[in-house]
């Protein structure tokens, strides 16, 4: 919050978007700051031990909801609603970089962010807690007592369930309507195929799976860099992203955990306090091929500011004598 306020108040032609970029990352960090909170706070209840339960069923659908007085509904309504809203607003955010590149396309670049955002409303149930690093195997019935001890030893996983089990689960389809076959199902292969493949390899498939959806959330970022930035400040974003990804692939064996993509990301906070240092080493060259102002044809033929500047000058002092003319003849008229 204080790199931020400071960003605004420095002035420099970028920093404004700076700032405002990097308040959506607050947003993720007060969500959160309440997430922990209500693991904190909700009670056990039959058959859980309390805290943060993902809710599978709510899972993949529109039209379910907890009721009321249920002890995850809160839980429930920040996940599927709430996040999915604050991660629009970073890809909405992103696309108003200040540069005239696809400037009267940005519009329409940002209702396009909607799509993937409804995406990830549909899938989100509720957060849990999974182990650091991430287990990709870890079932919610093995965990028998809530955690409290904030050792980093768990982090929350946006959303709701998506581990082995629950993704072989998916992968069947059969929480759509109407399916009786999935090819990637391994209950509906044919059993000499089935028995070919190894649960270790299924796991690492239903891991993989997980892995691409992830992807294509970075790939998105990615391309609106490209698509807003000049080819060196593009880069400089690039760079700082592919490092997010990797140090949370590193760490957590995942990029899948949201929360922990949204924390590394506010290393972007020191690159863009640190920007008269780096910036006109890195991407001055970007200010020289931007596009000049429009202007008209006939300033644009003259060979310099002050030519243009004496030209428009001449053009304002050679109509006052017509007007004065044509109200005297105005004024003579019977």
């Amino acid at each position: 919050m204080c790199i931020r306020d400071s960003l605004k108040y420095r002035k420099g032609p970028r920093d404004d978007w700076y700032a405002r970029y990097l308040i959506t990352f607050t947003f993720t960090q007060a969500v959160d700051i309440l997430l922990w909170t209500l693991h904190r706070d909700t009670q056990p209840y039959p058959p859980t031990y309390g805290g943060l339960q993902s809710c599978p069923d709510l899972q993949l659908q529109f039209g379910k909801f907890p009721a009321a007085d249920h002890p995850q509904a809160h839980n429930f309504y920040i996940s599927k609603f709430v996040l999915p809203i604050v991660v629009f607003s970073q890809h909405a955010m992103q696309l108003t970089y200040p540069s005239s590149i696809n400037a009267s396309n940005r519009s329409r670049m940002i209702a396009w962010r909607i799509l993937p955002c409804a995406v990830m409303m549909f899938a989100f149930g509720c957060t849990w807690l999974v182990p650091s690093p991430y287990d990709h195997l870890h079932t919610q019935a093995a965990d028998k007592a809530v955690y409290a001890d904030l050792d980093g030893s768990r982090t929350l996983h946006w959303g709701g369930d998506f581990t082995h089990h629950r993704m072989a689960e998916y992968l069947c389809l059969d929480w759509i309507p109407g399916f009786k076959y999935s090819p990637v199902c391994r209950e509906h292969l044919p059993s000499h195929l089935s028995e070919n493949i190894s649960d270790t390899s299924y796991a690492v498939f239903t891991w993989f799976v997980v892995q691409i959806f992830a992807l294509l959330h970075s790939g998105i970022v990615a391309l609106d860099f490209v698509r807003v930035m000049p080819s060196r400040m593009a880069t400089v974003h690039l760079v700082v992203l592919a490092g997010v990804v990797g140090s949370l692939a590193y760490a957590d064996s995942t990029i899948q955990l949201g929360s922990k993509w949204c924390t590394y990301c506010l290393v972007y906070s020191f690159v863009y306090c640190s920007d008269p240092l780096w910036y006109p080493v890195l991407c001055a060259a970007d200010d020289k091929q931007a596009p000049p102002p429009k202007t008209s044809t006939a300033e644009a033929a003259l060979p310099n500011k002050q030519v243009r500047a004496g030209l428009r000058q001449r053009s304002v002092i050679g109509s006052a004598p017509r007007t004065r003319i044509h109200a005297t003849c105005d004024q003579a008229s019977p």
